[in-house]
């Protein structure tokens, strides 16, 4: 028996789904729906619990377009990578052929873009990773990884010399950025490194790439061409072909996955490992810095001490800053000498706070418009609010005489016209979607304006010609009605037919009624139609050049959000140092630690600042390398250890520490291996 004859849609269909393996579940566009069929129907449905249909045999599920993105990145988060394919045409032009569809985007655990999906307080990073031999060091490998978290457009790079069977830098930077997806070359044949990354990072997505991918010369021509330069020099990877590998084989990787000119990716840094402390997973755990031991949230953690920000840059960097204190003394310094200003001017403090309140996450916000496809006038209106603050904290900062003001003084530019240009140009509270209109104020534009005119006197004039027909034929039940089959139309009761002018013409006939038109009623629908065909071109033009004014803006906004944040993560740290009484710590290099009256800082809040006992530590490498401390069980000794361990590194993050007096000596490593799992707070 023959098989049946396909389709055309379903010959486009197999067309797209050919192109990737079983692993990718593919959304493909009919219509306002994304729909999916065979197994990979059978696969949403368990995934979002949603209805699976059956028609002719074929299995089916789905969901509505306008609602669809979140619900495709939930897919992306349970494991399973997803293909795009949407209209690239207007249906309407397509009578007679099947529409036009091509593959727009493929989301991955690392491409995810919808806020209701990502974590606020996490970055949502795609890591590629290259490890080479050196030659003559049988142990040492080269590790060059480049980092980048395209939903806030944070792009970076870094390389070191680590051991092949210890990898401790490579853990320490894998488990200080938690990356959800890591590209490796296909000719990395060690499996002990994907094992060990795995077991690391559990869930984390591993995809091997061609290492042609990380190719120096090619990533380099990736990289140039991206970001319009003839050098990287700017970005501190000159010369080094392992980082630039790994650097453009990301870059092109995004490329491949967005299918569109990565407009929010507008700089790369280069981060030294050797910058900041290092601190190991067991540590990062021990320490319960980010998550406690008890159930792997952040309560009762250093984080969540830190977490009162204003806004949700600040608090992603709170994390990023905790987890990676700094080791140059200056940088140090700058930090606290900020932080010492604002502990010291409450006035100041609640000034900032309150400009800075309501601040939304410019970082995601502004990634969201360079990529969605469903962006609309309200995540712009959302957009221009936030940056018509930001004049007043770029104000109150410029008047504020200290290094780190005016190093983030430099980074915030004026917003001011753009902000009133796009809150003069949209309504207060535009629709939900673009397609629905209403969203452009008026006196924009004179045709706009003149056109709404027409729309609005065609409601009179239809309401008129129904109360004039009414009284000239005697047709009390007459009604004009319109819907989207059958336009403007007049409807009457079947008791009133034999009234009915022989001018007018038949529409419709309905159970209890008849639909006519007349020559007037159509040269109105056509002149309403028309008017409203126009209005809606006219919008979605001015949508779109308010659109290209934010995405031209990107670079300046992230600037500005970079900077806000660090702000907001000093203030933060100066709050909670003026009500724990904390004090400022001396920073020296190649000295002694001396804390005294040391307290640990998350104990002291939950049980009550008064019931804390404080302790004395004093570590110094001239006299003693080796301290014990000693004592019976539960007396207090993992404390005292978690809390010597979280000053250091406070004051190394540039923030004020629970004690009377402090002197620390910079620190370059930070090991924690407290054998007790107790709840340190009981």
């Amino acid at each position: 028996m023959s098989s049946p004859k396909r389709t055309p849609l379903q010959a486009q269909w197999e067309q797209f789904r050919s192109r990737y393996d079983k692993q990718y579940i593919m959304a493909f566009r009919l219509g306002d729906f994304y729909e999916f069929f065979y197994d990979d129907a059978k696969d949403v449905s368990k995934i979002l619990d949603i209805a699976l249909t059956d028609r002719q045999g074929t299995p089916l599920a789905g969901f509505p377009y306008a609602s669809g993105q979140e619900a495709l990145e939930k897919i992306v988060k349970s494991g399973r990578p997803v293909v795009v394919v949407d209209q690239v045409e207007d249906p309407a032009e397509a009578k007679g052929r099947i529409v036009e569809r091509d593959i727009v985007r493929v989301i991955t655990p690392g491409t995810i873009l919808e806020d209701n999906v990502l974590e606020k307080d996490s970055n949502n990073y795609l890591a590629a990773l290259s490890i080479s031999s050196i030659k003559q060091q049988q142990d040492a490998i080269k590790v060059a990884m480049a980092f980048c978290d395209i939903s806030t457009g944070d792009f970076f790079t870094t390389s070191f010399v680590d051991s092949r069977q210890r990898m401790a830098t490579l853990s320490g930077e894998l488990s200080r950025f938690n990356p959800v997806e890591i590209l490796i070359p296909d000719t990395e044949t060690d499996d002990s490194i994907t094992t060990g990354i795995a077991k690391l990072l559990p869930g984390v997505a591993i995809r091997r790439r061609s290492a042609l991918d990380f190719d120096p010369v090619d990533s380099r021509e990736v990289i140039t061409r991206h970001f319009k330069i003839s050098n990287l020099e700017s970005f501190g990877i000159e010369g080094d072909a392992a980082a630039t590998g790994a650097a453009g084989a990301l870059l092109r990787y995004l490329q491949e996955t967005q299918k569109q000119g990565l407009s929010n990716i507008t700089t790369i840094t280069n981060r030294v490992p050797t910058n900041h402390v290092l601190i190991d997973q067991n540590t990062v755990r021990n320490l319960e810095i980010v998550k406690n031991s008890a159930d792997s949230t952040s309560r009762g953690t250093l984080f969540e001490l830190f977490s009162k920000t204003c806004t949700a840059m600040g608090l992603r960097l709170v994390k990023k800053i905790l987890l990676s204190p700094l080791m140059e003394p200056r940088a140090i310094e700058a930090r606290l000498d900020f932080v010492d200003l604002l502990v010291h001017d409450a006035m100041l403090r609640e000034e900032i706070r309150k400009e800075m309140t309501g601040i939304c996450d410019l970082e995601r916000l502004i990634a969201r418009i360079n990529y969605s496809s469903v962006v609309n006038a309200r995540h712009i209106v959302q957009l221009a609010s936030s940056l018509e603050q930001i004049p007043a904290i770029k104000k109150i900062i410029a008047r504020i005489d200290s290094d780190f003001t005016r190093r983030h003084d430099k980074c915030i530019a004026d917003f001011g016209p753009l902000a009133t240009t796009l809150l003069g140009t949209f309504v207060d509270s535009p629709p939900a979607t673009t397609v629905e209109g209403e969203m452009i104020r008026p006196g924009i534009n004179q045709e706009l304006d003149e056109l709404r005119g027409i729309r609005s006197g065609s409601d009179e004039w239809l309401e008129k010609y129904q109360d004039d027909a009414r009284c000239k034929y005697g047709l009390t039940t007459l009604r004009v009605k319109s819907n989207s089959v059958f336009g403007y139309f007049i409807e009457i009761s079947k008791s009133y037919v034999d009234k009915v002018p022989s001018s007018w013409t038949r529409k419709q006939t309905l159970a209890h009624a008849e639909r006519y038109t007349t020559p007037e009623l159509k040269a109105m629908e056509e002149k309403i139609l028309s008017a409203e065909g126009r209005i809606f071109e006219i919008e979605k033009e001015i949508f779109a050049d308010m659109k290209a004014r934010v995405i031209a803006a990107t670079g300046d906004i992230q600037a500005a959000a970079r900077a806000i944040a660090e702000i907001d993560v000093m203030l933060t740290m100066a709050q909670v140092a003026a009500s724990g009484n904390y004090v400022r710590p001396r920073i020296v290099e190649n000295g002694p630690t001396i804390i005294k009256e040391g307290r640990h800082p998350v104990i002291e809040q939950m049980i009550g600042i008064d019931k804390f006992i404080s302790n004395d530590v004093s570590i110094d490498p001239a006299e003693n390398v080796l301290t014990i401390v000693t004592g019976p069980n539960m007396s207090g000794k993992s404390t005292f250890l978690r809390q010597i361990c979280l000053i250091v590194l406070m004051a190394q993050a540039g923030s004020f520490v629970p004690a009377r007096e402090a002197t620390i000596s910079i620190t370059d490593k930070i090991f924690s291996r407290v054998g007790a799992q107790d709840d340190i707070t009981k």
